[in-house]
């Protein structure tokens, strides 16, 4: 059997949890005997190996703003159906939902007769803000009927609530006729918020109905999906995992008092990491037994602002380190007493729990999705209100005053699952939907 396999990116490019899941997927995958390849939009097209992996980079064309937001990028469509014809695989599996990897997409491994698998992986999948907290603060349940979406995301690029609803109002066809007469600019997207929004909604609709299989790495994204409309005979759950590992939930050192304690964040240096929340928490903590050090990825614009105030607000207690190879992830966390993950979205994971865990250390994160499905409460971590610097200094004054704490929340921690046990479940998936597909080794000299 051989599978195709479209995250938003690949390496050697910087990539999120998404790649490194991807990755470590594939390479499982090939351990049963099934072909996994990868293709990704990137401006350029070229076929390169990484890791013993074959990687197909598509190019990508400059999509409409319609396009954008519905239908997908036809340039990157064109460019994915040449990898598609060449590549001939058996199943083809989307990992990410963007301009470049689309409905078109999809619908071009369809019409070939290829079977398509989407697994949900970030919030922005169905949320256009991004975050699935409505207006930035309540958390959303997705129902992209109720959703107040065209409003929130408008609010979310900085316009007043009052503002974003008056415009969120407008009829649809008025943002046709401005698509149509081709006017740009902020306040023309703004007035076309509710075009954009419908047009997403039917793009989403569209993978929702037209993807043989869809797969929810977390509890909530089942619940979104099946909220939505999914065939429930379609869905399958498959949590997080990480890459085997012979020294998973390593013990750690016996603590003693009056040690200084450490604590990592890994991690993009972006807004919705909640990066700014854990720096406002540890300011207003005098004690320098309290040590931070946070191994940020700057890789945007946005990224590099974030990075410049965790620069102002290192002292002697808060470092910025470079980020280290996900590959070292668990050995480097060994060093470390706990893991911050002040979130301000919904994750879907993060990896970073599983590695603090793999690790031996507690998490302190925050109480919202993934996060809050991984970490128990007084067992093997601390679940904080996410966007409440108070709750944060709270739990983190706890780490001082409670020498007892840390040692418990080490024997609470669970065994991680592995990407081996993922990959079992994906190759179950991918069988229904193939299930006439030969043995591996009887297709080495299959025509391509």
């Amino acid at each position: 059997m051989k599978t195709l396999h479209l995250p938003f990116c690949f390496y050697p490019d910087p990539v999120g949890g998404t790649e490194i899941y991807v990755e470590s997927l594939a390479t499982c995958l090939r351990k049963l005997n099934v072909e996994a390849e990868i293709a990704v939009p990137a401006p350029d097209q070229r076929s390169y190996r990484y890791n013993d992996l074959t990687v197909h980079r598509f190019a990508t064309g400059t999509p409409s703003l319609a396009d954008l937001y519905g239908l997908g990028d036809p340039v990157a469509a064109q460019s994915f159906a040449k990898v598609l014809e060449s590549c001939a695989p058996d199943v083809v599996h989307l990992h990410s939902w963007t301009a470049g990897v689309s409905i078109r997409v999809l619908r071009i491994a369809k019409a070939a007769g290829i079977p398509v698998v989407f697994t949900y992986h970030t919030p922005t999948v169905s949320c256009v803000r991004g975050t699935l907290l409505r207006w930035g603060i309540e958390q959303c349940d997705g129902d992209l009927e109720s959703s107040p979406c065209a409003a929130c995301m408008l609010h979310g690029k900085g316009l007043s609530r009052p503002l974003s609803i008056a415009l969120a109002s407008l009829p649809v066809a008025i943002g046709e006729r401005i698509g149509k007469l081709g006017l740009e600019g902020r306040l023309m997207t703004a007035v076309r918020a509710s075009e954009l929004i419908h047009l997403r909604k039917d793009a989403l609709t569209g993978l929702f109905d037209e993807a043989d299989a869809l797969v929810a790495v977390c509890n909530w994204v089942y619940d979104l999906m099946l909220r939505n409309g999914v065939d429930k005979s379609k869905l399958t759950i498959s949590h997080h995992a990480l890459r085997n590992s012979p020294q998973l939930n390593y013990p750690g050192e016996p603590r003693r008092a009056g040690d200084d304690i450490r604590i990592a964040f890994l991690g993009r240096l972006a807004r919705e990491k909640g990066i700014d929340i854990l720096l406002a928490a540890m300011r207003r903590i005098s004690s320098p037994r309290l040590k931070l050090d946070i191994f940020g990825i700057a890789n945007d614009s946005e990224a590099q602002s974030v990075k410049q105030t965790v620069v102002d607000a290192a002292d002697q207690r808060i470092r910025l380190l470079p980020p280290f190879a996900n590959v070292n992830a668990i050995s480097e966390l060994r060093g470390y007493d706990c893991l911050a993950v002040p979130s301000q979205w919904l994750e879907t994971g993060p990896l970073v729990v599983l590695e603090a865990f793999a690790a031996g250390i507690p998490v302190i994160g925050s109480n919202l999705g993934g996060i809050a499905e991984l970490v128990e409460h007084e067992k093997n971590g601390l679940l904080v209100e996410p966007a409440s610097i108070e709750a944060w200094v709270a739990a983190l004054n706890r780490l001082l005053t409670e020498p007892g704490l840390l040692p418990r929340l080490r024997l609470g921690i669970p065994k991680s699952r592995t990407m081996e046990q993922v990959a079992g479940e994906m190759l179950t998936v991918y069988r229904k939907l193939a299930p006439t597909v030969a043995p591996l080794a009887s297709l080495e000299n299959r025509p391509q």
